[in-house]
């Protein structure tokens, strides 16, 4: 069988700092994820079924048809995805707190009978996982989220600043993380005013070791989260979390866990 290869956008979001979690907020952040993603996706105006969603656990890769706009993934579901993050944490208690790297390429992939495969793929887990991503979030401890474009997204999008992309928000970084060695181009939505922290003793992030335990220099972080009272409460029907309608946008109920809030209700009233 031939395996020609299709364009396609691919987003990869991951949770930070999930692995300090137990199993059972680890569930609810799950939970979570999926529901921002998905609110995310729809307020961008992506068509669920049309998208390719892989789930790794503690992230998730969208693989999205040509049909959507690369604006709507770096504009609207970095938008929405933000807001929906920002809503879930002030609900949120500091155990249960949500912060995420999001990385964004375009290229060319293939696909089997087993998913989705390429060169392109593997360059967006390995921005998402790059070493100015892990220290940006770790350096600038009130954000929600940070962003980071590949150089192929930058230059077709971003530096033409469509929609509501400002290029002035977005900071060069170089990224050496396993085989790759690129030029990448980070954000932190919502603190775009604040200059991204300086790099460690004058010398440039080349993102080699990137990620906890990998040798590279990112700080270690507290101990392991717990939680401790007895045990959550079932989660929400899958399919349950999001409803989207004209005009509004609710993300719902997630639960608790012993007496920590895990998320109440949100609304988010006239989603763009």
């Amino acid at each position: 069988m031939r395996h020609l290869p299709e364009h396609r956008s691919i987003i990869v979001v991951d949770i930070a700092e999930f692995g300090r979690r137990d199993d059972r907020f680890q569930l609810w952040l799950r939970e979570a994820l999926a529901a921002v993603v998905r609110y995310a996706a729809g307020s961008a105006q992506m068509p669920w079924d049309e998208l390719a969603v892989e789930d790794r656990g503690d992230s998730k890769i969208l693989v999205i048809p040509p049909t959507v706009s690369k604006v709507d993934v770096v504009d609207g579901f970095v938008r929405h995805l933000a807001d929906a993050l920002r809503h879930h944490n002030a609900r949120s208690s500091e155990q249960a707190r949500m912060r995420m790297r999001m990385a964004a390429h375009a290229g060319e992939v293939h696909r089997d009978a087993e998913g989705w495969a390429g060169t392109d793929l593997n360059l967006a887990c390995r921005l998402v996982d790059c070493a100015p991503a892990y220290r940006a979030l770790h350096r600038v401890p009130e954000a929600d989220l940070v962003v980071v474009v590949s150089a192929e997204m930058h230059r077709a999008v971003v530096r033409h600043g469509y929609g509501g992309i400002d290029p002035a928000h977005y900071h060069p970084v170089e990224v050496g993380e396993k085989e790759v060695r690129t030029t990448a181009w980070i954000r932190v939505p919502g603190l775009d005013h604040r200059p991204l922290p300086a790099e460690p003793d004058g010398e440039p992030d080349t993102g080699a070791g990137a990620g906890f335990g990998a040798g590279g220099r990112v700080p270690a972080g507290p101990p392991p989260l717990t939680a401790t009272g007895p045990p959550p409460q079932p989660l929400p029907p899958p399919g349950g979390t999001v409803v989207a309608g004209e005009g509004n946008v609710s993300i719902g109920h997630i639960g608790s866990v012993g007496n920590d809030v895990v998320g109440r209700d949100k609304h988010v009233w006239g989603a763009r």
